[in-house]
This record gives structure tokens, sequence and C-alpha cells, in this order.
């Protein structure tokens, strides 16, 4: 019986293995791994950690433009343009960035001051209601006083 559940186990660990790979592989820059590539090309164990070892060997790449992939070396190059485009870009952040600031403080001021406008109109409905108050209280003095004098 506790067989059987392991095997389930395994089984299970397995199938939840294979779409943990799926799922890397279909990310580009994994996939054109050399590593990657050299593992689902060579079939058997022995070329696969002879490969390995020359790969271990290999320089790490200094730049961009030393980074393999599939069709070979990348083609990265820097040029003034770039630079001024990549720097505009950063002043653009840093402006939406401010700007965005400057919307919260807005909104934050705005909420502020409907706080205080709402207490306003709540102390002038109670001045309201007092007058009000104030008005019937005259107008039953009045209806009474008028009363007594007929």
């Amino acid at each position: 019986m506790k067989s059987d559940t392991s095997v389930k186990e395994i089984n299970k660990r397995i199938s939840w293995l294979q779409r943990f790979f799926d799922e890397l592989l279909r990310d580009k820059v994994i996939r054109s791994l050399d590593i990657i590539t050299f593992f689902f090309s060579l079939h058997d164990k022995e070329r696969y950690e002879k490969m390995k070892k020359t790969m271990e060997k290999l320089a790490t790449p200094k730049n961009i433009s030393e980074i393999k992939h599939f069709e070979g070396k990348t083609t990265v190059s820097v040029t003034p343009e770039k630079v001024s485009l990549g720097k505009n870009l950063q002043r653009f952040a840093n402006n939406a960035q401010g700007l965005y600031e400057k919307v919260m403080r807005a909104n934050e001021d705005t909420t502020r001051v409907m706080q205080i406008l709402i207490t306003a109109f709540e102390h002038q409905a109670e001045a309201y209601k007092e007058l009000a108050q104030a008005y019937v209280l005259i107008e039953v003095l009045y209806q009474t006083k008028n009363s007594l004098w007929k």
C-alpha cells in the first residue's frame, strides 16, 4: 500500500517537473541558452557531460555583444543617438515620477479641502436648524400673545 502511494507521489512530482520545464522553455532567453540546447540535442549522458565540461571552460561574456544565442552573437551596438535616446527616456521617467507625485499631493489637498467643506456644511446646517427653531419659537410666542390680546 505504501509503495503505491510513493509511486503516485513520484509520478505526480515528475508531471509537475515536466510542466515546470515546459514553462521554462517558453521563455526565448532561457530557450536559447547553450546549456539548454545541448541538453535537448545530445541524447546520451556521456556526450552531455563532455559538452558541459567544454562549456564550463568558456569565458564568461564581458559585454552584451559577446552573449551567444541560436543565431550566433548578438548584434548590439551603442551609438550616440541611442545614448541620447536613453538619456531622454531617463529624463522622461524622472519628470513623469515628479508629475505623479504632484498629482498625489493635489489629490491629498483636495481630500483635505473636501473634509473642511463637509465640516463647514455640517456647521451651516446646524446654524440653519437653530435659526429655524428660533423662528418657530418667535412664531409660537407671537401666536400666543395675539391670542391673549384678542
